[in-house]
C-alpha cells in the first residue's frame, strides 16, 4: 500500500498567494491561460509555470477547449481554507486562547468570523456590548462568566416590555441568581452550563465571541463582527450550549 500523501505538500502549495488567488478564480469561472495572467497580472511564464503546479496537484485541471478550471478537490480545499487563513492571520491571539471546550464542527467553521474585527482592549469591548444591547431589536442571546450588571440593568427590563427575547447563559454554580429579591420575574430566560466556552453576544444584526485566555482570567478580548456568516456562528454556537443547558430553579 502506498504511504499516504503528505498535507505539508498541499500547505506547500497554497503557501503563494498567487496560486490561491488562481484557485479562487478558476472556482469562480473557466478561464484560459492569457485571461487569468491578466487578471492576476502574471507573465505568461509565471502563468504556465503556476498553472502547472496547481494542475500537477489535482487542485485544477485543463479543459478540451484549452481554459482551466478548479477540480471538486480544489473547491473543498477553497471551503476549507478561510479556517486556517482567519487563524493564521490572529495567530498571536489565537496562541493565548483555550478552544478545548468548542465542538469540533464550530473548530471547522471558525473561518466564518474572518469579517469580524478583533477588539483586545477590555473597555472597548464593555463599551460595545453596552451598545449591542442598545440597539437590539429581536432577540439578544449571550453566554457569561459571571451574574454582571448586563442581567440586572433597567436596559433589559426595558426592551424585554419591547418584546425582546433575553436569553442568558451562565455557569451553573451561580444558579438560582441571589441577586434577583425572591420571587421576582426575571425579564430573561436563563440556564446554567457547568463550564463557559466562550463570552458571547448574539443579536438579529450584530454578535460577539471572546475565547477564553490559558490558565487565566476573563479578558473580554474577541471578535466583533455583522456580516451574516458571522452571525450565524454566533447564533448556532450560543443555541448549541443553550440545548445542553440547565434550566435555572425558581427562587
Amino acid at each position: 500500500m502506498a504511504p499516504p500523501e503528505k498535507v505539508d505538500k498541499l500547505f506547500l502549495e497554497l503557501s503563494s498567494e498567487s496560486r490561491l488567488d488562481l484557485l479562487r478564480e478558476l472556482e469562480a469561472k473557466e478561464l484560459r491561460m492569457g485571461e487569468l495572467a491578466r487578471r492576476l497580472r502574471l507573465t505568461a511564464t509565471e502563468a504556465t509555470r503556476q498553472l502547472k503546479r496547481m494542475t500537477d496537484a489535482l487542485l485544477i485541471r485543463r479543459l478540451p477547449q484549452g481554459a482551466y478550471t478548479a477540480t471538486t478537490y480544489g473547491r473543498l480545499v477553497l471551503q476549507l481554507s478561510p479556517s486556517l487563513e482567519f487563524v493564521s492571520r490572529h495567530r498571536e491571539y489565537f496562541t493565548t486562547r483555550d478552544l478545548s471546550q468548542l465542538p469540533h464542527p464550530f473548530l471547522n467553521r471558525i473561518g466564518e468570523l474572518s469579517q469580524g474585527t478583533l477588539h483586545m482592549e477590555t473597555m472597548e469591548t464593555i463599551v460595545t456590548g453596552e451598545q449591542l444591547m442598545g440597539r437590539v431589536k429581536r432577540y439578544f442571546w449571550a453566554m457569561v462568566p459571571g451574574p454582571g450588571s448586563e442581567l440586572l440593568g433597567p436596559t433589559v427590563h426595558e426592551q424585554r416590555l419591547r418584546g425582546v427575547d433575553f436569553r442568558f447563559a451562565v455557569p451553573a454554580e451561580l444558579l438560582p441568581l441571589k441577586a434577583l429579591p425572591p420571587g421576582a420575574e426575571p425579564d430573561f430566560k436563563l440556564r446554567g452550563l457547568p463550564q463557559i466556552p466562550a463570552i458571547l453576544a448574539a443579536t438579529d444584526a450584530e454578535g460577539f465571541v471572546s475565547f477564553p485566555p490559558i490558565g487565566g482570567r476573563w479578558d473580554y478580548a474577541g471578535f466583533y463582527g455583522k456580516d451574516p456568516t458571522f452571525l450565524q456562528w454566533t447564533r448556532d454556537l450560543f443555541l448549541h450550549f443553550w440545548e445542553q443547558g440547565k434550566r435555572a430553579p425558581t427562587l
